[in-house]
């Protein structure tokens, strides 16, 4: 088995594991679940239990399918950056396993803030990628950010990576104190953090535009 099917083996497996959890509660859940939540816990989408349980690892799978296939295709044609896709696959199979247990869990009655839940992982993401962003060499992934030129350019890059990287982290930090506030707090801290991983890499763009 080569590396790639090892790799989708485990998280697709991993992705799976909570159905069995959903699998054992189906008769107590109900027959529209809530899927879908506000910043301030209101619920504003729903599913058809069966797809809820089913359907979603589906979905994930379908993800992760594609996220390992892209990743593995570009490390084939422009070199590998080992420690940063262990972190990419990794993505589906947390989200999954957290988001999953959250759901049947809020569905079965739980008192569950789900706002906290949303913005612990989207900071999980932040913090994750922001270590590891400085590993991934210049010209690895043209597209990041959108910023192709300032991944490409091995002068400028490794000083563009260390800055999204300390502002993914910073980001990460800043989420994570708003979860002591009111849920608007929360979604301020989650806009002023994409604003400044944008500011960063427009910065990284124009500096590697000027040492071109």
């Amino acid at each position: 088995m080569n590396k790639t099917n090892r790799v989708l083996a485990f998280t697709i497996a991993v992705i799976w594991a909570p159905v069995l959890y959903g699998w054992a509660h189906y008769p107590e859940l109900p027959a529209r679940m809530a899927t879908h939540w506000g910043f301030n816990n209101q619920v504003n989408g729903w599913m058809p239990k069966a797809m809820a349980v089913y359907g979603i690892p589906v979905l994930m799978t379908l993800l992760q399918l594609l996220l390992v296939g892209i990743t593995r295709l570009n490390a084939n044609h422009k070199g590998e950056a080992v420690r940063f896709e262990r972190l990419l696959y990794a993505i589906m199979p947390t989200i999954t396993v957290i988001l999953y247990f959250t759901t049947i869990q809020a569905n079965l009655g739980s008192d569950i803030d789900i706002r906290r839940v949303a913005i612990i992982v989207v900071a999980m993401m932040f913090m994750g990628m922001g270590n590891y962003l400085p590993t991934v060499p210049a010209g690895y992934n043209r597209t990041l950010n959108g910023m192709h030129k300032a991944a490409a350019n091995p002068r400028t890059w490794p000083r563009v990576a260390r800055a999204m990287g300390y502002t993914m982290v910073g980001g990460s930090l800043l989420m994570i104190a708003s979860l002591f506030a009111p849920p608007m707090v929360s979604v301020a801290a989650l806009a002023i953090a994409v604003v400044l991983l944008l500011a960063v890499s427009w910065w990284g763009y124009r500096l590697s535009v000027r040492q071109g």
